[in-house]
């Protein structure tokens, strides 16, 4: 029966993990949404750097190379952590690392060079500073971001808690002066294939984040191209879209359906009397005063300058002249400052129509409501005309 060769083993997937960590910070790369993540990857680098140090030191031991390694983890470690603060947008606690990895690596570095620290001191000074590291980075990652918040985080957490509880347990079990011999090889091997599956974690959660954000920014985009950004209204892009659905659903089930034009009274006068930003928040004001009197089911748009569109559907001619009154009252009680810190009255004309059997278009009706606005503006504003 064949043997497995542990140092060669141990090397390739020293070897795996470098790989994978490249593939982290290519993938930080692209991934502009994903800070922090760049920085887990060149920490990634220098950790799989230090267990191919530590493996090449088991076939041929080398005081140099045993150093490297200490310097190359615990660095890569230190580099990990500021990452993740990076990443969860938290202040990194530089006073605490910077403690931890003088600990480490004078005890290291010296007791390797002169020998006042045995292996024993050594590599109980590494266990409780990355471990004490470790654990930190895995605490705050709960602090991520929303959108990298998915199934791939919490393994993560899980794993980097869990590389953090080895590295505590080999260094309080050398403080204790039990003898690792056989530990020490499990634990390497466990060491390894933590970090070798951390960075396919780390992949995974930067790409479930991206896809939640790009989700996210997707959902915006559409919002904004049928929501009009200034006051809120729908634009007349939606407009145009729900009249035509409206006119095909009365033409087939003969639902009633009414149309409503809204025009600001003296919108340019406003504009030009008291500056754009009184006419902004006039209009604002009006599509939130239509909105406060309309039901869940009707809508307001805005097809374009200072007149809107309301939608009624099943409401006939007769219940639609009563909300469009309702609208022209609850329009002609508001006010908005002007440049000078007067008060500015508003008031509104409106034209409004039903759908009918004898209409072959929607722009029958659309046309039909605008001629009923003008007939408001023309009996001196401020009111609602049915046609």
């Amino acid at each position: 029966m064949m043997s497995i060769h542990l140092p060669t083993l141990l090397l390739g997937t020293s070897l795996s993990t470098l790989c994978l960590f490249l593939c982290v910070v290519i993938v930080a790369h692209f991934a502009t949404h994903a800070p922090g993540v760049a920085w887990w990857g060149f920490g990634g680098i220098a950790i799989a750097a230090a267990l191919i140090g530590f493996v090449v030191n088991l076939v041929a031991p080398s005081l140099i190379g045993l150093i490297f390694s200490h310097i190359c983890i615990a660095v890569g470690i230190a580099i990990f952590g500021y990452g993740t603060a990076i990443f969860t947008s938290r202040r990194f606690p530089a006073p605490l690392y910077a403690m931890a990895l003088a600990i480490w690596l004078t005890v290291a570095i010296t007791g390797i060079l002169t020998g006042v620290f045995d292996e024993a001191r050594r590599v109980t000074a590494a266990g409780l500073c990355g471990g004490v590291l470790l654990v930190h980075a895995a605490r705050e990652l709960g602090h991520a971001p929303e959108h990298f918040r998915g199934r791939a985080l919490p393994v993560l957490r899980l794993l980097v808690l869990l590389t953090g509880g080895l590295f505590l347990a080999r260094g309080i079990l050398r403080a204790l002066s039990v003898d690792l011999t056989m530990l020490a090889i499990a634990e390497s091997v466990a060491t390894q294939i933590l970090f070798l599956v951390i960075p396919v974690l780390m992949i995974a959660l930067v790409t479930e984040g991206l896809g939640k954000s790009l989700t996210a920014m997707l959902k915006t985009v559409q919002r904004e191209a049928r929501i009009d950004t200034l006051t809120g209204a729908r634009n007349r892009r939606s407009f145009d879209h729900a009249l035509d659905r409206a006119f095909r659903q009365f033409k087939r089930y003969g639902r009633p359906c009414s149309l409503v034009l809204i025009d600001l009274d003296n919108f340019k006068t406003i504009n030009d009397g008291h500056g754009h930003t009184t006419g902004d928040n006039a209009l604002r004001l009006l599509v939130q005063t239509v909105q406060s009197v309309l039901r869940a089911v009707d809508a307001i748009y805005r097809s374009g300058g200072d007149e809107f569109v309301v939608l009624l559907p099943e409401t006939s001619a007769g219940p639609a002249l009563q909300v469009a009154e309702r609208i022209c009252g609850a329009i002609a009680g508001q006010s908005v400052f002007g440049q000078n810190g007067a008060l500015v009255p508003l008031s509104a004309s409106l034209g409004l129509t039903d759908f009918r059997n004898t209409d072959i278009a929607s722009a029958e009706v659309y046309d039909r409501a605008d001629r009923a606005l003008y007939f408001a503006k023309a009996a001196g504003r401020g009111r609602a005309e049915l046609y």
